[in-house]
């Protein structure tokens, strides 16, 4: 990808560059072990089942700190691989408060029966998002109101649900 530019999508807004991501939990991608993604969302609602999940290699909010700050999952974070995405991959952006527009087709309002967390939060219909040819969903998490907004994304990532808009860098 030397060279080339690439066309992201901010909600609406366009800007190019070319993103490299890191997958911590095993060393290579292996089709074998991709969970394809179904649309199913778990928790909230607002993380889809499945696809390869990864975080921006150059952010400082990262699921390597994360998973250390926490003590979750730390004995997995020795493994990893990067990878990026297709030129022509349609990944919906989803970086400030405002790019939540973009969700609005395919999410709803709804009361989280949590004890925890008794008020309403956003669902989304990834079995919608998935039809409509959207390759995976990138949501960063840099002030308090997307983190609330997208509670449960902890930290900047990536979910890419469609294995054939990756590309992998060689060791």
């Amino acid at each position: 990808m030397e060279g080339g530019t690439r066309t992201y999508i901010f909600g609406s807004i366009e800007s190019d560059g070319i993103m490299k991501y890191i997958h911590y939990g095993s060393d290579k991608f292996s089709t074998d072990m991709f969970n394809k993604a179904t649309g199913e969302a778990y928790g909230t609602g607002l993380k889809p089942c499945g696809g390869l999940w990864g975080c921006p290699l150059d952010t400082k909010n990262n699921w390597h700190d994360w998973c250390l700050g926490n003590n979750f999952r730390t004995e997995r974070l020795d493994k990893h691989f990067i990878f990026e995405v297709k030129d022509d991959a349609k990944i919906l952006k989803l970086h400030t408060i405002d790019d939540l527009d973009a969700l609005k087709p395919y999410a709803a309002m709804i009361k989280n029966r949590s004890e925890w967390m008794p008020l309403e939060v956003m669902s989304v219909n990834f079995i919608k998002l998935i039809q409509d040819g959207w390759d995976g969903i990138e949501v960063y998490i840099h002030d308090e109101q997307m983190y609330f907004a997208m509670y449960g994304w902890d930290v900047d990532s990536i979910v890419v649900f469609n294995s054939n808009c990756l590309i992998f860098e060689e060791e």
